[in-house]
C-alpha cells in the first residue's frame, strides 16, 4: 500500500533535521520557482550591463560556417562525420518564456516579430525572457531564430533581442533573448 503525503515530512537524525520528503508535485513546483528566480536574476544582470548589438543581417553576413567549424577545432574528417550525423538528426528547437511585466499582452503573429542582435535605437520595454534550447546536433540558424520569434509572439512582443545563441558541438547550451514591445 502506498502512503500519500499531504504535506512535507522532515526526517531527523539524532534529533536534527537532515532531509525532507515531499510530494513530487510540490517538488516540481519548487524547481519551477527556482528556475523563475534564476531567470529574473539573469534579466537584472543583463539589464544592468551596457551591451552592443547589431542587426541580424549584419551578423549573418559576417558569419562564415567554414571558419566557425575550424575555430571549434573540428578536423576535416570530423566535419565529414558531423555532416553524416546531421543527415540522421533533424535540427529542432524548443523554447521557454518568462513574462516579466504586469498585464497580459495578446499574442502576436510570428511573422510580424523583428529579430534583433542589438538594442534598437527607438524606445522599447522588455516584457519577457526567452530561452531557446536545441534538441539535436546542428540546428539551423533559421530554426533557432524561428523559435525565438515564436516564443516572443506568444508573449505578445513586437520584437526579440537575441543576446546569445545556443552553442557547442552538441548545442546543449541554451540561447537567451528578451521579448520587447515598442514604446510609443
Amino acid at each position: 500500500m502506498k502512503a500519500v503525503l499531504s504535506e512535507p515530512e522532515i526526517v531527523t537524525r539524532h534529533g536534527k533535521p537532515v532531509s525532507v520528503i515531499l510530494p513530487i508535485k510540490d517538488y516540481e513546483e519548487l524547481l519551477e520557482r527556482v528556475e523563475d528566480a534564476q531567470d529574473v536574476a539573469w534579466l537584472k544582470q543583463v539589464s544592468s550591463k551596457s551591451r552592443q548589438y547589431r542587426p541580424l543581417s549584419e551578423y549573418l553576413a559576417g558569419r562564415n560556417p567554414r571558419t566557425a567549424t575550424r575555430q571549434r577545432g573540428v578536423a576535416t574528417s570530423g566535419a565529414v562525420a558531423l555532416s553524416l550525423a546531421l543527415l540522421l538528426l533533424c535540427g529542432c528547437a524548443s523554447s521557454t518564456t518568462t513574462p516579466i511585466s504586469g498585464g497580459k499582452t495578446a499574442p502576436t503573429s510570428v511573422d510580424s516579430i523583428e529579430v534583433l542582435f542589438d538594442p534598437p535605437s527607438r524606445p522599447y520595454k522588455t516584457i519577457g525572457l526567452v530561452t531557446v534550447q536545441t534538441g539535436s546536433i546542428g540546428a539551423k540558424d533559421s530554426v533557432i531564430q524561428r523559435e525565438f520569434k515564436s516564443a516572443a509572439a506568444k508573449l505578445g512582443a513586437d520584437a526579440v533581442i537575441i543576446e546569445s545563441l545556443p552553442a557547442g558541438i552538441l548545442n546543449e547550451q541554451a540561447g537567451r533573448g528578451r521579448a520587447i514591445l515598442w514604446v510609443k
